[in-house]
């Protein structure tokens, strides 16, 4: 389902209230977003932009990022598991602390 947010205080708020789970989310400019403990399992971004935001505690298993730039975002002790990163620019991410188990970093930029 692509994403039915059409700005990001709305995506923002559906973090809040969980509502990201098992969603699409494409061609937005997000940037230094706090989602801090979000649960974002199964979630698939596609061409967004996420420099600087923060995933700190973030739930993401199984979630998918095609094409994102999280330049210098935090990943710190967020669970990433089985979580794949296709082609994304990671340069200057912290992921520190973080559960990377069978996640996948193909083509990505560290």
């Amino acid at each position: 389902m692509p994403t039915p947010f059409k700005s990001t205080p709305e995506l923002l708020a559906a973090a809040q209230r969980g509502e990201l789970e098992g969603i699409t989310i494409e061609e937005m400019t997000i940037g230094a977003v706090d989602l801090v403990g979000a649960n974002l399992s199964g979630v698939v971004f596609r061409g967004v932009s996420l420099d600087g935001a923060s995933l700190r505690n973030a739930r993401c298993v199984g979630a998918r990022f095609e094409q994102v730039s999280f330049r210098g975002a935090s990943f710190v002790a967020a669970d990433l598991m089985e979580a794949t990163f296709l082609g994304c620019d990671l340069e200057e991410a912290d992921f520190t602390a973080a559960e990377l188990s069978s996640a996948s970093l193909d083509g990505s930029k560290l």
